[in-house]
């Protein structure tokens, strides 16, 4: 299983919960990839981790990176290489090629360059996409036929519980309505962020509290407006977090979360309200009737319905505090269990590896 980098963010705690499945069915499971915060989650399962540097360029080529590569391929005699990300893809692309090792690369959405992707996908002995509009868009831009594997998840992992440790450590009453956004705070996920925060700013509810886990590049912007929005309260009511290794702690504080993807799956699996926002707009509050629409854009991950404007995120927190108890969340969580089911994916996957292996 290999990542550019083992950060915390949606694509590695995917491959988190697939590697721990497959090692408990009996798979030998090797992850590669540039330290982050999440290399530990895999270690704590007896997974082994080579944190290896692989470069953010993906045209720059390094003997010793590859020497690296090709020691652990040896020394673990690894049947399978499993890609997730454009960088390390090529990387590890090439030595697949080289040592005659079957090849498989999970897009995850087609969030890169036409160029970048053309270097990998016509080449994979197997792509799997994560969502039915992405296998349907690979086909119309690429021409390029996939396999249909959602991202899994596990209910024994993600599930209710009210804890309000979070909110006794950062001072606001188990009164106060807690919107959470956990995400890179980097390109179009800093400016859903920016927006979050303008919003819940022009709102002046007194009641209204916000938390941001994440970091990147513009944290520094983020981390000034939240210091200037807290200036005009007596005390603090919006809390960066920086980078979290487990975001179950937080869900279970929590009144809303503003999301997409795998966080808007984890919330939902703990039974809070989310409100889909992601690369591709803006879908609003996740309910019973709207689920079939959600899930196909994977949460406003891979299609929303309009741009993410203020307007709609300060009237759809507002419908939250309102009526946050009426919606059902037990029964949304257990049709997200029985559409992501990680037994089924991690079904799927092996009978996919099964296939190629012979």
């Amino acid at each position: 299983m290999v990542a550019d980098h083992l950060g915390a963010n949606g694509t590695v705690t995917y491959i988190f919960t697939i590697s721990k499945a497959l090692k408990q069915m009996g798979y030998t499971i090797i992850v590669i990839g540039r330290p982050g915060v999440l290399g530990d989650n895999f270690k704590q399962e007896n997974i082994p981790v080579y944190e290896v540097e692989i470069p953010n360029n993906f045209d720059k080529k390094s003997t010793e990176i590859q020497a690296k590569i090709e020691e652990i391929i040896h020394n673990h005699q690894i049947d399978l290489i499993h890609c997730h990300q454009v960088n390390s893809g090529i990387l590890l692309l090439h030595m697949a090629q080289k040592h005659n090792i079957p090849y498989v690369y999970t897009l995850h959405g087609l969030y890169n360059r036409k160029d970048e992707l053309l270097k990998i996908l016509p080449k994979c002995n197997q792509i799997i996409t994560v969502s039915q509009l992405v296998q349907e868009q690979l086909v119309q831009q690429y021409n390029l036929s996939s396999i249909f594997i959602p991202n899994g998840i596990d209910g024994d992992d993600y599930f209710y519980q009210s804890d309000i440790t979070v909110r006794k450590n950062l001072h606001i009453p188990e009164t106060g309505f807690v919107v959470f956004y956990a995400s890179r705070l980097e390109f179009d996920k800093a400016d859903i962020c920016m927006r979050l925060l303008k919003s819940i700013a022009e709102l002046r509810q007194p009641n209204l509290y916000a938390l941001v886990a994440g970091e990147g590049f513009r944290t520094k912007q983020i981390h000034n407006m939240i210091k200037a929005m807290n200036r005009k309260r007596a005390t603090p009511y919006v809390h960066l977090l920086g980078s979290q290794q487990d975001l179950r702690p937080f869900y279970y504080s929590v009144n809303a979360v503003v999301g997409t993807g795998r966080t808007a799956m984890e919330a939902i699996c703990c039974e809070v309200p989310v409100i889909a926002a992601g690369a591709k707009g803006y879908s609003g509050i996740v309910t019973k009737e709207n689920w079939e629409k959600m899930k196909y854009g994977h949460f406003a991950d891979h299609q929303a319905d309009q741009p993410i404007h203020q307007r709609n995120i300060k009237n759809d927190i507002l419908q939250l505090m309102t009526y946050e108890k009426n919606l059902g969340m037990k029964d949304i969580r257990q049709t997200l269990l029985k559409d992501f089911n990680i037994e089924k994916i991690t079904k799927d996957l092996t009978s996919l590896y099964v296939n190629l292996l012979n």
